[in-house]
């Protein structure tokens, strides 16, 4: 059994979720947008919730980024700090392939390019680019204009999972682009990934993570 801690502080929301492998057991959330004064209440909220105990973990993992600036920095440094206190490893996860994974799953592994579009709130946006099975295809990014992101890919099948409650962009003028909506990037999505990442975990990571910025002026 692994029982990872998983922290997402990378959007307005801050959430926390507890897991057992990749298996959600526990999860709080906050959109109070004030990460430093909720974020450990929250996760005193599901560990006593569960009934485990912080000796119990196995790890703690957290989402590196790209996102706000100083809620990564906030999610990090505590991260971290567990981590110090009670002898864990650290799991970075980035948050786009947190996210195409369940937009993977949720459109049952069809073949195709997925598009991860994270809202960076100056009228752009972060992006990831993936095939079904998790291969980034073009590196991750920042973009104001998603026709242009469009427009690079190969004209197969695209299926686009944004963050976003409502889509900001048009579409429709692309036959061969789909939208899975519904998929809401926090802490629940991290599991499964989480667990991949403990399994190359190396003891350094704990002092060299840092949260992934991507230049929000594009």
């Amino acid at each position: 059994m692994a029982l990872i801690l998983n922290i997402d502080t990378s959007t307005n929301n801050c959430s926390v979720a507890l897991s057992n492998d990749d298996k959600v057991i526990g999860f709080a959330e906050s959109d109070s947008g004030n990460h430093t004064q909720v974020l450990l209440p929250l996760i005193k909220k599901i560990i006593n919730d569960s009934g485990y105990s912080t000796n119990d973990l196995s790890a703690v993992a957290v989402n590196v980024g790209p996102g706000s600036y100083t809620g990564l920095r906030v999610g990090i440094a505590t991260a971290k700090g567990l981590c110090y206190s009670l002898n864990l490893p650290l799991i970075p996860v980035n948050g786009p392939t947190a996210l195409v994974n369940a937009a993977i799953k949720k459109n049952n592994s069809a073949i195709g390019t997925y598009i991860v579009l994270i809202d960076n709130n100056r009228n752009g946006w972060y992006y990831g680019v993936f095939d079904e099975s998790l291969k980034i295809m073009i590196p991750m990014g920042g973009t104001n204009s998603i026709n242009d992101l469009l427009n690079k890919i190969p004209t197969k099948t695209i299926y686009v999972c944004s963050n976003m409650n409502e889509l900001k962009y048009d579409t429709l003028s692309y036959t061969h682009v789909k939208c899975i909506q519904g998929i809401t990037l926090n802490a629940k999505l991290l599991p499964p990934i989480s667990l991949i990442n403990m399994t190359v975990i190396n003891p350094s990571i704990l002092v060299s993570a840092q949260p992934f910025y991507i230049n929000s002026i594009f």
